[in-house]
């Protein structure tokens, strides 16, 4: 049997594709008429459709959600995106654990929760607002919320959305898409999360649908993808770094090393880059961990 979890992210997935088509469409033309002409919205949902229809199904756990909102605290400025982050064309990702993002509109302001992303292709050459054409590797980004707050995903609404080209920071694109601040930090998480999605510590892996779950959704007219991937760390472990053995002092303690991001230098192309290095233990292998410290999940090969 498929992880509930798993089970949970593909059938909200087909439930909101079922629902966008029988009910959604009317809800949003509601929702969405107040300061938007027809044809925006009738764009907006053609691209949403698209979106769930073509995407494959990602699910992030919590550890690796916990680890992108530690990192993104200090994601440096300057961090391009890199369309080779990415592990599909386009993808829909549900979050075990939904981050909050601050809110301003008709209803007033507060915390949002975002229970899923996604990302979707745009062909090099598209046209995609005055002076902005797409290039290889360009994509939307999408953030899709609930309008209720009791965890509940029967529904769900278009949060958010930005084009951001390959090789182009966040700063970039704010410059040329008028992006406000509240919403840079919301894209710096979901820039964040790509970033540390393409590197060696995070482990994607492919799980096929059980029979039983194929066949639930087919029964109520809501089938559900063949396969999800989940997006974990690599390793959950305590110690990467084992020191204190070559050395003649007498800790007492293990302590942790916070995850952090480096300008690194790159010998092969002679630029800096901006690199996360892991969070890790620190200490002699035995001793206990310092008090008052906090429990940290440590990534490797």
């Amino acid at each position: 049997m498929l992880d509930s979890g798993y089970i949970k992210a593909l059938e909200t997935r087909a439930h909101w594709v079922y629902w966008l088509h029988n009910e959604g469409r009317d809800v949003w033309r509601q929702e969405l008429a107040v300061g938007q002409d027809s044809d925006t919205i009738e764009d907006w949902i053609k691209v949403i459709d698209y979106h769930l229809k073509v995407s494959d199904t990602f699910f992030m756990t919590k550890h690796f959600v916990d680890l992108v909102n530690h990192a993104n605290h200090s994601v440096p400025s300057g961090l391009r995106f890199d369309f080779t982050w990415l592990q599909a064309k386009n993808g829909w990702v549900f979050l075990e654990k939904p981050v909050s993002f601050f809110s301003r509109d008709l209803d007033g302001e507060g915390e949002v929760p975002i229970h899923a992303l996604g990302w979707y292709e745009i062909p090099a050459g598209q046209q995609i607002s005055a002076g902005r054409t797409a290039n290889e590797g360009t994509v939307g980004i999408l953030l899709y919320r609930t309008p209720v707050d009791d965890g509940s995903v029967e529904q769900f609404i278009p949060f958010k959305t930005v084009i951001l080209k390959n090789q182009e920071s966040f700063e970039e694109a704010k410059m040329k898409t008028g992006t406000n601040d509240v919403e840079l930090k919301e894209f710096y998480w979901v820039l964040t999360a790509f970033y540390l999605m393409g590197q060696r510590l995070t482990l994607t892996r492919r799980h096929e649908t059980d029979r039983y779950t194929r066949r639930r959704g087919e029964r109520e007219g809501k089938p559900v993808c063949s396969f999800i991937r989940s997006i974990t760390l690599r390793r959950l472990e305590e110690d990467r770094v084992k020191e204190g053995q070559q050395r003649n002092i007498d800790w007492q303690w293990q302590w942790e090393v916070r995850g952090h991001w480096r300008n690194q230098f790159l010998p092969s192309t002679g630029e800096h880059k901006p690199v996360f290095v892991e969070a890790y233990i620190k200490g002699p292998e035995g001793k206990p961990l310092k008090p008052d410290s906090h429990k940290i999940f440590v990534a490797r090969r």
